[in-house]
């Protein structure tokens, strides 16, 4: 039985499930066992995804988090990962240019456009859309493109 549960629980943590039955099942082993489950059956101790968003920020330097706050309002270095970019044109702007690129930013013929908006510095927002190889394009952008 032990052997089986074991199984179970390595089988359900590698598929994401452990959780209260598991619990239950290490309890009962252990009341039946009069000693601490197997190996296999204790539970994780992790840190909580709160615990570590806490550790992160407090690790994070100034520097990095204005960079951070600037891409996300549109300015500071090119990165692949904004969203928007303004340059000099005022908060609030609305590009009338669209860049539409794969989401992993691999695409050679978006990074050609993507270095020409940024080398003339063309306000433009980013849609991210997925390529045949991350799975079909969408219904909307095959229609737009023919």
């Amino acid at each position: 039985m032990t052997r089986l549960l074991t199984t179970f629980l390595m089988a359900s943590r590698a598929s994401g499930l452990a959780g209260g039955f598991l619990k239950k099942a290490a309890d009962t082993l252990r009341a039946a066992s009069g000693g601490p489950p197997p190996p296999a059956l204790q539970l994780d101790a992790a840190p909580s995804w709160e615990t570590l968003q806490q550790e992160l920020e407090k690790q994070t330097p100034a520097e990095e988090i204005e960079i951070a706050q600037q891409v996300a309002a549109g300015r500071g270095p090119p990165t692949a990962s904004a969203n928007l970019r303004l340059f000099d044109a005022p908060d609030g702007y609305e590009p009338r240019v669209t860049l539409y690129r794969d989401g992993s930013s691999w695409c050679p013929y978006c990074q050609k456009v993507w270095m020409q908006l940024e080398e003339k510095r063309i306000p433009y927002k980013v849609e991210r859309i997925n390529m045949r190889c991350y799975g079909e394009k969408p219904a909307w952008f095959q229609r737009e493109t023919g």
